[in-house]
Formats: structure tokens, sequence, C-alpha cells
């Protein structure tokens, strides 16, 4: 009797040892929330980039003169001006390297939540 009583108190004394080291679940989901919200914020702050790169590319285009200017169609196609963006720029390679990060942290996420098959 004595030795079941010594056997289960030893096994209480290390499950709550060993459930010190073990996050609770609730935890990991913080975590994985607060990433998420992390990475929500960068897509803002990248939009908001890019919107302030195209209004900036807009003014560059209304300050060429009318003879140096490409003839433009009624209304342009989002493909024509971001074909006219100059690639070297380095507020479009800043932008570049910005997406690149963000694709590589989402993939890590997805990595980290998704169960692997």
């Amino acid at each position: 009797m004595k030795r079941t009583i010594v056997i289960l108190a030893f096994g209480l004394i290390l499950g709550i040892f060993i459930s010190q080291f073990i996050p609770p679940a609730t935890a990991s989901m913080t975590v994985v929330e607060s990433r998420i919200s992390s990475l929500e914020s960068e897509i803002i702050n990248l939009r908001f980039k890019l919107n302030q790169l195209e209004t900036k590319l807009r003014q560059v285009s209304q300050s060429v003169p009318d003879s140096n200017r490409p003839t433009q169609h009624q209304g342009p196609s989002p493909t024509d001006s971001y074909s006219s963006v100059d690639a070297d720029h380095p507020m479009f390679k800043r932008l570049a390297t910005l997406v690149i990060e963000l694709k590589e942290r989402v993939n890590r996420l997805e990595e980290e939540i998704l169960p692997k098959e």
C-alpha cells in the first residue's frame, strides 16, 4: 500500500514537473494569431508603399512634357502603369525585396501551422 502511494506521488510530481515545460495549446495559438496579425500589418504597409509608388509614378509621368510623353489610349490598364516602372529604381527593388521576404515568412508560417502530410 505504501509502495503504491509512493509511486503515485512520484508520478504526480513527475507529471507536474514535465507539464511546466510543455506550453499549452492556447499559448501556441496566441503566438500564431500574433504572427498572423503581424503579417497582416506588413501587407497593409506594403499596400501603402505601393500606393505611394503609384502616386509618385503618376506625378512623374504628369511632369514629363507632352512632346516626350508616349501617346496613351483612353484608360491605361494596370499592366500599362506597372510596365512603365523602372525595375532599377531603388524603391522598386526595395518593394520587391519586401514582397519576397513576406512570401517566405508566410510559407514558414504555413509550414508551422499546417500539419505535415
